[in-house]
């Protein structure tokens, strides 16, 4: 009960200050609009609910590859990761007999909205949409359409997640309607490592291997 107390307190407190919450709602329009709003993700069968069968798999490979392939063709690096993720899912979907002519599915990718990364303290992100031409059979031209998409959309103002779904009331409703979701097809992230050396109980650390949440009917 309490806890529930608090969450409204803090919802009333907000509504104290709607001219703060407006601004902050119109900055971000575009890029919620570009989540939300930009229409239905395509129905493919990898969005199905996910459950106790969940698997994880660890490809190795070489970052400098990555950022050559970047450098040649004036993209990023996470734009080489999206490009590598689409023709992944092209393969699986063809692999099952499914259409992807002029498919283009959605991933959604966190942003960092640090004003200074290097003197960054705990999370602070947002999420940004990102086509998947999966549809497009040349890896050239995927690369190029992925690029191109994502300089548009770097562009607009993202909002971080909590300043969107503080309330525990939108947080339980969103979370029940996550398996039906038709937002997004997949998640995908690419998370710098640290710069510095680590040390666990006197070792030093020489792997990392992260895991972002799988929910809703989002498996992959």
């Amino acid at each position: 009960v309490q806890t529930h107390l608090r969450a409204l307190g803090r919802a009333l407190s907000r509504l104290a200050h709607p001219g703060g919450c407006v601004r902050q709602m119109r900055a971000g329009w575009p890029a919620l609009r570009e989540a939300f709003f930009e229409g239905h993700a395509p129905t493919i069968s990898l969005n199905r609910p996910i459950g106790w069968h969940r698997r994880f798999a660890l490809i190795r490979s070489d970052l400098g590859d990555a950022k050559r392939v970047a450098h040649q063709h004036d993209a990023k690096v996470n734009d080489v990761l999206m490009t590598v993720l689409a023709a992944g899912l092209r393969a699986v979907l063809i692999g099952r007999g499914e259409h992807v002519d002029g498919v283009v599915l959605r991933a959604a990718v966190p942003v960092s909205l640090h004003d200074r990364p290097a003197a960054a303290r705990g999370n602070r992100d947002g999420m940004m949409a990102v086509p998947l031409p999966v549809g497009e059979p040349d890896d050239v031209r995927r690369l190029e359409q992925i690029a191109a998409e994502t300089a548009v959309r770097k562009q607009k103002r993202y909002l971080p997640g909590g300043a969107l779904f503080r309330s525990s009331f939108i947080q339980r409703a969103l979370l029940r309607g996550m398996a039906r979701q038709r937002f997004m097809n997949t998640y995908a992230a690419n998370v710098p490592g640290p710069r510095a050396p680590l040390f666990f109980a006197g070792g030093r650390v020489l792997d990392m291997f992260p895991i972002v949440p799988l929910e809703g009917n989002i498996s992959i």
